[in-house]
């Protein structure tokens, strides 16, 4: 498939691998036609622009996911990133997918394909798309077979993507162990082959002492035989000296098979300390999520107590205020009670007084309407006062009477009467003979009238 080819991936999962796999891949195609952020894109222009126009232009896009492809968060929001609409990798597998071109999942270091319910909407299609495993012990075996099978460097044009993964990630997770198996027998096989080869010792090679030792004992062993028989033809025949370069090869070849065992055994103790620190570096993050959840839950239930706290305290202030109004108004009740039970009990003293008055001066009034020659009935001797009753000098007569006229021409008869007040709820006339320290008092109940 020749053509563009997209490499998307996520900077905290997949940087190395990535750079590797982009490296693999400038060996077959021009450098201008594999986009990597870090390569391609120019400096001081729009990022999200660069990333839209190469989507537009690939035919290809691989997905480099590595095991925290989805869980990837953002540092700052605390929130996962492909949950965010506007997320790079999210806008790279989008446009892809509404083009519909081959999207490959290419699943590094045993990760797997995310749940359905992992991934938004619009990118849910990529579950849908034949995924690649690339592993770290296999890693240049697995890249070249994708770029095999993606065709780069050939003239063939092809519309599919890779055919081997499928289906579920359990499915897929079978056939890859399946396929590693075959590709570690190969890779031991080519390196058991190498061992004949001759090749300039670089940095890595020279690493490996065991080999070239190998070699240069199989070598010197191959001198000292090829001397000898020149030396003395008869002495070695043909077929021992085939047989010692034979045990040659043997050993060279078993010590070579030794050699890549015992790297393959490193490396799998290294993967699965690697796997025993990754899930103690979830472990220790689940726990931190679960500590800043608790203290989350604390908050917000100190937060509801405080605020039925100041409700409580809301109410309080309410009732007290409540009880403070009944209170003032009783007090105002209970003080216009005491005003009223006042005047009442002055009434009852003036009335008191005004009955002993009475008493003491019907006898004397008795005795002077007596002897009176002529008495006075002119009413107009008096100075009527409505609404008023006298207080201060005692009566010296009491009478009933139905009107203060009455009241009036009584007094006027009497000669010895000054004064008078009639009570209109009792109909009683009361007479005055003596004005010494007397005053007026309103009342609604009496009438008085003062001799002029």
């Amino acid at each position: 498939m020749a053509g563009k080819i997209f490499i998307s991936y996520r900077r905290d999962d997949s940087r190395y691998q990535a750079a590797k796999i982009y490296d693999a891949f400038v060996r077959g195609l021009p450098r201008e036609n594999i986009f990597m952020d870090v390569d391609t894109i120019p400096l001081g222009v729009d990022f999200v622009k660069v990333l839209e126009g190469w989507v537009e232009q690939c035919e290809v896009l691989l997905v480099l996911m590595g095991p925290n492809w989805a869980n990837s968060t953002d540092p700052k929001t605390r929130k996962r990133r492909v949950d965010n609409p506007k997320d790079f990798v999210r806008v790279e597998l989008r446009g892809a997918l509404t083009r519909d071109i081959p999207v490959v999942p290419v699943l590094l270091d045993g990760a797997e394909l995310p749940d359905e319910a992992d991934l938004p909407d619009d990118i849910k299609g990529l579950l849908n798309r034949n995924a690649e495993f690339v592993d770290f012990r296999t890693f240049d075996a697995d890249v070249q077979r994708l770029i095999k099978k993606l065709g780069v460097g050939s003239s063939a044009k092809q519309t599919a993507a890779p055919e081997i993964v499928g289906g579920t990630a359990r499915e897929q997770v079978a056939e890859r162990n399946a396929r590693d198996t075959t590709e570690d027998t190969k890779t031991q096989s080519d390196l058991l082959d190498k061992v004949r080869e001759t090749r300039p010792f670089d940095k890595e090679w020279r690493k490996r002492w065991l080999t070239p030792v190998v070699a240069a004992t199989v070598l010197l062993a191959v001198g000292v035989i090829g001397t000898l028989v020149s030396w003395s033809p008869g002495l070695l025949s043909g077929g021992k000296v085939e047989s010692a370069r034979e045990a040659a090869d043997t050993q060279a070849r078993d010590a070579a098979f030794a050699k890549v065992e015992k790297d393959r055994q490193a490396a799998e103790a290294k993967a699965a300390d690697a796997e025993k620190a990754r899930q103690a570096a979830q472990a220790q993050a689940a726990d931190a999520e679960k500590a800043r959840q608790a203290t989350e839950t604390k908050l917000a239930d100190a937060v509801k107590a405080r605020q039925a706290a100041e409700a409580k305290a809301d109410e309080a202030q309410k009732a007290r205020q409540a009880t403070e109004t009944l209170l003032g108004d009783a007090m105002m009740a209970r003080q216009a009670a005491e005003r009223k039970a006042d005047f009442a009990e002055k009434l009852r003293q003036a009335a008191e007084a005004k009955a002993t008055q009475a008493t003491a001066a019907q006898a004397a009034a008795s005795r002077q309407t007596a002897d009176a020659n002529v008495p006075v009935t002119d009413a107009s001797l008096f100075t009527r006062y409505p609404g008023k009753a006298i207080l201060g000098p005692v009566s010296f007569l009491t009478i009933s009477s139905d009107s203060a006229d009455g009241c009036t021409l009584s007094c006027a008869k009497n000669v010895s009467c000054k004064a008078f007040d009639w009570d209109k709820t009792d109909r009683q006339c009361s007479m005055y003979s003596s004005l010494a320290n007397y005053s007026l008092m309103s009342s609604l109940f009496y009438e008085s009238g003062i001799r002029r």
